[in-house]
């Protein structure tokens, strides 16, 4: 089970846990992440929107503003953590890779080894993707829609 529970300023600066992510200039919110009834990590954010965490495999990928990680389940450690070119919006998940989806960019990461595959900047902003096969469908806010072949 996976929760994240809210903390105060002091009680993050207290924490032994490993940080996630940090934002020590702007935090304003502090969390821990809780795996099977044990503190695992703690991280911060600026925004009030709730932080996107998801169970992929035997890892935890957790992403809020401009920032995104995964906590390895099995070998109980952080595996890989990213600053992203614009604020984060969610995840997608095919059997080969992670998409990170941003206002306006997508990053691509190979689901086994969380190394960037590739990259992709638009001029409009992303409302969602939807993943078919091979293909990447990314419908824009403005109505638009571009495909991609993966």
């Amino acid at each position: 089970m996976i929760n994240l529970i809210k903390i105060d300023n002091k009680e993050f600066n207290n924490s032994q846990l490993p940080i996630l992510f940090q934002e020590p200039e702007y935090a304003r919110y502090f969390y821990i992440l809780v795996y099977n009834k044990f503190n695992v990590l703690k991280f911060s954010a600026q925004s009030e929107i709730d932080p996107i965490v998801k169970k992929i495999g035997q890892r935890i990928a957790i992403g809020i503003d401009q920032s995104v990680g995964f906590w390895d389940i099995s070998k109980k450690k952080i595996s890989r953590t990213l600053s992203l070119p614009s604020f984060f919006y969610d995840f997608y998940f095919s059997k080969k890779y992670i998409f990170i989806v941003c206002e306006v960019d997508i990053v691509i990461l190979e689901i086994n080894t969380l190394i960037e595959y590739k990259s992709l900047t638009f001029s409009e902003y992303i409302d969602h993707i939807e993943l078919k096969n091979n293909s990447l469908m990314i419908k824009f806010i403005n109505d638009d829609i571009k495909s991609i072949f993966i």
